[in-house]
């Protein structure tokens, strides 16, 4: 078996691992982030907010595909361009550690106590609304 083939097949079943554990690794955002999003939004804006985060990720997908392919045009190295994208996936990253996004407990906290404070804010147990009928 020539050498060339080894390297197609080990590249390929490479690139198939890479694909699966992106896969693992966006699901598991896919759960922080909508666990987050419930805990901290309030329930009549729910829908809202998951509408408009739905079509700002979708809508990102063909941009970036576009973006790519122009780049990958301007350039002519497809290896420059996906080093340049793992950079910059890399630096957002980085960034994002050292954002507010990075201390999502205290949001959480923060809606809790929303919620004890504004359930503790109702009718005290000994009034009663008055009686139309």
């Amino acid at each position: 078996m020539p050498v060339a083939d080894l390297l197609f097949v080990d590249a390929g079943s490479f690139l198939v691992s890479s694909g699966c554990l992106a896969l693992i690794r966006c699901s598991l955002l896919n759960i922080n982030t909508i666990a987050l999003r419930q805990a901290i939004v309030p329930p009549q804006l729910f829908g809202r907010v998951v509408s408009i985060a739905q079509v700002l990720a979708w809508s990102a997908i063909p941009l970036g595909a576009l973006a790519g392919a122009a780049a990958i045009n301007l350039s002519g190295s497809v290896t420059g361009v996906y080093a340049v994208i793992g950079g910059l996936t890399a630096a957002i990253a980085l960034a994002f550690a050292f954002s507010p996004v990075a201390c999502g407990d205290r949001y959480l906290a923060e809606a809790a106590e929303r919620r004890a404070g504004s359930a503790g804010a109702g009718r005290s147990p000994g009034s009663r609304a008055a009686d139309p009928g």
